[in-house]
């Protein structure tokens, strides 16, 4: 391939129209990268859509396997409630 490449450097030939030749004669898998339009656009956006779909399936595997929050000790226990007429006595026994 560089010897074909060579020859047509050496006719005159310039470069869209040698890469143009080998793409017709050896297919788009020639080039060192895929052409970003058409189909082969799937192959620069489909690795990142891999990429953040398995980081986003490790996310939910790591959150599912997460032990559960501790309760604190506030946590649980009932508040306690003071009736009015409890708090009316209980505050005249601190006064006197």
């Amino acid at each position: 391939m560089r010897a074909e490449i060579q020859r047509r450097i050496d006719q005159g030939e310039n470069e869209d129209t040698i890469l143009a030749g080998l793409i017709q004669k050896y297919g788009p898998t020639v080039l060192s990268a895929p052409p970003t339009r058409g189909f082969f656009l799937s192959a620069w956006i489909l690795p990142f859509v891999a990429l953040i779909i398995g980081a986003a399936i490790i996310a939910l595997y790591l959150k599912k396997k997460q032990p559960p929050p501790t309760p604190s000790k506030s946590e649980g226990k009932p508040v306690p409630t003071i009736k009015t007429d409890d708090l009316d006595r209980l505050l005249r026994e601190i006064d006197q």
